[in-house]
């Protein structure tokens, strides 16, 4: 037999207490804030309705009807889905269902190249970014995210974390973008966050790539993957190190012709005391 669901509850107290446990379990204020935003619009879309009077075609509907990339209509699929689950969990159940069982967001296939920097470009950046070099080195040769790096909100990476006679990086779970900590082959190592030093890169790149109208998404750490991929020939080691989310064979697909193993080898050639100081 299964569960039984509780008197109707309202989506408005569903979510005081989804939230209410996200404070409990000491959720990060970035993650709150996603779960924050996104509820409060199915809140918005369903005023003063119950979680079981809000049917899987109707968010389908409503869905289908926001104003946003499939991208972010996923995001806020992933969010409601969240709160029916944690509603679901309740004993005693406060829905007779989960609404969100079976929606899915389907998401145009990307088959474009990843940006990508090499060996001239890099010099030319690494050189003239001053305080940001070891920060920006470190996105690029182990392929730290900026969010890891010094991300908004949390601690930054810190000199601590880095032994350089080891060779090892060690990313703890509280800056890990997974939470889970990370180990890779004091003070700050960044200065600033993520933003700023986006803005000190820019300018000396653009003068070796004045094709880019900007800075491309994610480049550091795609050009990291791509480098270490061409150099070491090795996607399930790559992955590790990266922390890739995905399959090795995803990364293989994804970076496998975006570099050579000249290119590669360019750039991991790239030492200190050719860059100027």
């Amino acid at each position: 037999m299964g569960k039984r669901p509780s008197a109707a509850t309202s989506i408005d107290a569903a979510i005081d207490g989804f939230q209410r446990r996200g404070i409990e379990k000491k959720l990060r204020e970035a993650t709150f804030d996603f779960y924050e935003k996104k509820l409060g619009q199915f809140s918005s879309a369903f005023p003063g309705e119950t979680l079981d009077a809000v049917t899987r075609q109707r968010i389908r509907t409503w869905l289908d009807g926001l104003p946003v990339s499939p991208s972010t209509r996923k995001g806020t699929l992933r969010a409601v889905h969240a709160l029916y689950a944690w509603a679901r969990s309740k004993e005693p159940p406060l829905c007779a269902a989960n609404s969100c069982e079976g929606l899915r967001i389907e998401e145009p296939i990307d088959d474009r190249e990843p940006p990508v920097l090499h060996a001239k470009e890099l010099e030319a950046m690494l050189a003239a970014t001053g305080p940001y070099r070891a920060a920006v080195a470190l996105m690029v040769f182990a392929g730290v995210r900026p969010e890891e790096m010094a991300g908004q909100r949390k601690d930054r990476l810190d000199w601590r974390h880095v032994d350089t006679a080891a060779k090892v990086i060690r990313i703890p779970g509280e800056i890990a973008k997974t939470r889970t900590p990370r180990i890779l082959e004091a003070g700050p190592i960044a200065p600033g966050r993520s933003k700023q030093w986006i803005r000190v890169c820019l300018p000396p790149l653009l003068k070796v790539r004045p094709d880019l109208k900007g800075w491309p998404h994610d480049v550091l750490r795609h050009t990291a993957a791509s480098y270490l991929l061409a150099l070491w020939g090795d996607a399930g080691r790559v992955a590790m190190v990266l922390g890739h989310e995905g399959k090795p064979a995803l990364l293989f697909a994804r970076y496998r012709a975006t570099m050579t193993k000249a290119q590669a080898q360019a750039i991991a050639a790239l030492r200190p005391s050719a860059l100027a100081e």
